[in-house]
């Protein structure tokens, strides 16, 4: 596991911050990555699908927590767009990648139709390759983000390449982000149960 840096902090966009679960970095590195012209879209999520954000408005849409599997299949070259997803759904053939930090999710084990003809849970349980998954921060993105555990409304980020320093560099300058330095195992300590199989390689 090879990291460019680590830091905590928030997002400067008053939207994204007060839409995010908590700091609303990921969205805020997403839309510096488009500024930047890294990549010219964003497959990102929201409840029940997901789809190309290639603006702050489209960005807005796929704030908050949302751990659910989705395929991410798009007819739109892949290099051409980035990619914000759990662990196991960052993909090589994405131009840039945002991991969000995952201990587990969980799947409809039944659905009941809503009057709004949407699908609503009645039960739900954990997939099985929850429970093996050896990434749960997403070593293989260019940049992990999860939260603090002492600040409901900051981020911590892992910088896994060039690619993902640029990306904060430029946020940073554009004053679209405020990130402080934070030491690696911080992190870890904060949220060990995240970093178990990273600790045998």
């Amino acid at each position: 596991m090879r990291m460019f840096g680590c830091f905590k902090g928030s997002s400067r966009i008053p939207r994204l911050y007060d839409a995010g679960a908590t700091g609303g970095v990921a969205t805020t590195l997403a839309l510096a990555a488009l500024g930047l012209g890294v990549v010219e879209g964003m497959v990102v999520s929201r409840r029940y699908e997901t789809y190309v954000a290639r603006n702050l408005e489209e960005l807005v849409e796929s704030c908050g927590s949302i751990y659910e599997h989705y395929h991410y299949g798009h007819q739109d070259p892949l290099e051409e767009l980035g990619q914000i997803g759990k662990p196991c759904d960052i993909s090589e053939k994405y131009g840039f990648k945002i991991a969000i930090f995952c201990s587990h999710t969980s799947q409809p084990q039944k659905e009941v139709i809503t009057k709004a003809n949407r699908p609503a849970v009645s039960r739900r349980h954990t997939p099985g390759k929850c429970w093996t998954c050896r990434d749960h921060v997403g070593i293989k993105a260019d940049i992990s983000v999860g939260d603090t555990q002492t600040d409901p409304k900051e981020n911590v980020l892992i910088i896994n390449s060039d690619k993902g320093l640029t990306v904060l560099k430029y946020a940073v300058k554009e004053d679209m982000v405020c990130v402080d330095p934070m030491i690696f195992m911080k992190i870890v300590k904060r949220q060990p149960y995240l970093f178990r199989w990273w600790r045998q390689r």
